[in-house]
């Protein structure tokens, strides 16, 4: 790509200004200077042969002179980082790139990572993961060193810890169990025991008995616990509701034991069943009412509008209760002389505000209804020219 002469210009020129403000003239710094790519800066640079210009650029001698110091370092277990942290002069201005490309290029020996760096150890079986985490200085948590050992089959060698100490705090704990009756304590009771301090689960407490078979006392089923309290009942004269305050218990768990048992019980009817609500309170007010004597509205207005309708239509439903049915608008108008009343008059005497609805049961029932004047008088008074827009 062509280098245009206002581009140089461009570039000679922010590295000036960087220098004179006392930052570092590199790629990036350049480049976020002047608002353009690395490699953009660096191709500039490079077709005029001005890279030395940088403050980052490295002659091949200087390559060639760290290059000789670093293998007068033991630079076998060193990764990259810890290389650059050798006292040699330019090692640090190196970025990650150029200085792996000078260790391949001059055979530099090198540790690429971690586990590199423990496979160059000869012999790991004959060390214990400690040794070898001291060995490479990683800056890991010595758990994770661990994973990493056993995650790549690494050999080591292996320290037998003694467990006399907890061999013995089990066996005072096994002496205490059996100088007392277990059998009938169950495992939580044991557990509860001072003794069982340090023993952090029920698993780990249930192993221990059977194990060492020390008896203790195994809780029924509650299909079996269910059989045993009903045993010797008439259950086919009680009802579920019965069973269950006698038994306890989760009330599905009992009715799927009742079923696959088939353990007879007596079935409620659905007239046997009461009619229960969140309003069975404010229903109590009509059983001394004689409701056939209102209308669900009236009722409703008594039982102060807090019940649905349809709530109470099923409540009086299922009493058996009668009520007085709405009149129908035609039922309304017939002891009227609908021919005095415009359709708007009959709606407010009969209660029904929506004028359409009105006009259809009147023109439907037939009743002769007064005409209103009112748009009729306006279209005249628009005509002779009294009302003006």
């Amino acid at each position: 790509m062509k280098v245009q002469p206002t581009t140089i210009l461009k570039v000679r020129q922010a590295i000036g200004e960087l220098k004179a403000n006392g930052r570092k003239a590199s790629t990036s710094s350049v480049a976020a200077h002047l608002g353009l790519s690395g490699p953009r800066v660096y191709q500039v640079l490079h077709k005029r042969g001005e890279l030395s210009s940088l403050d980052s650029f490295t002659s091949k001698r200087d390559f060639e002179r760290i290059a000789q110091e670093l293998k007068t370092h033991h630079t076998k277990n060193l990764i990259l980082q810890e290389i650059k942290c050798l006292p040699i002069d330019g090692l640090s201005r190196l970025s990650n790139v150029q200085l792996s490309t000078m260790l391949t290029n001059y055979k530099i020996p090198h540790s690429r990572n971690l586990l590199g760096r423990v496979r160059l150890i000869e012999n790991t079986e004959l060390y214990t993961p400690s040794e070898l985490f001291g060995m490479v200085e990683a800056n890991i948590k010595f758990d994770s060193f661990k994973q990493l050992l056993y995650a790549n089959k690494i050999p080591f060698k292996k320290v037998r810890k003694t467990y006399a100490r907890r061999v013995n705090k089990t066996q005072a704990t096994l002496n205490h169990l059996r100088s007392i009756d277990t059998r009938k304590m169950s495992i939580k009771d044991i557990w509860r025991l001072d003794v069982m301090k340090n023993y952090q689960s029920y698993e780990t407490v249930r192993q221990l008995l059977r194990s060492n078979n020390i008896p203790y006392g195994r809780k029924l089923a509650f299909a079996d616990e269910v059989k045993n309290k009903l045993n010797d009942l008439d259950t086919a004269s009680m009802t579920f509701k019965e069973i269950h305050e006698l038994v306890g218990g989760p009330e599905a768990r009992l009715r799927i034991v009742i079923q696959s048992n088939k353990i007879p019980y007596r079935k409620l009817k659905r007239k046997e069943i009461k009619f229960k609500s969140k309003y069975s309170r404010l229903y109590s007010k009509l059983d001394n009412i004689d409701t056939s004597q209102y209308t669900v509205e009236e009722l409703r207005h008594m039982l102060g509008f807090s019940v649905p309708v349809s709530s109470l239509y099923a409540r009086l439903k299922s009493r058996g209760q009668a009520y007085k049915k709405n009149m129908s608008i035609a039922e309304k108008l017939s002891s009227l002389d609908t021919s005095k009343h415009t359709i708007k008059e009959l709606g407010e005497i009969v209660g029904i505000h929506c004028y359409q609805t009105m006009y259809y049961a009147v023109r439907t029932a037939g009743f002769p209804y007064k005409r209103s004047t009112k748009y009729r008088d306006r279209k005249n008074a628009i005509f002779e020219g009294s009302i003006k827009f």
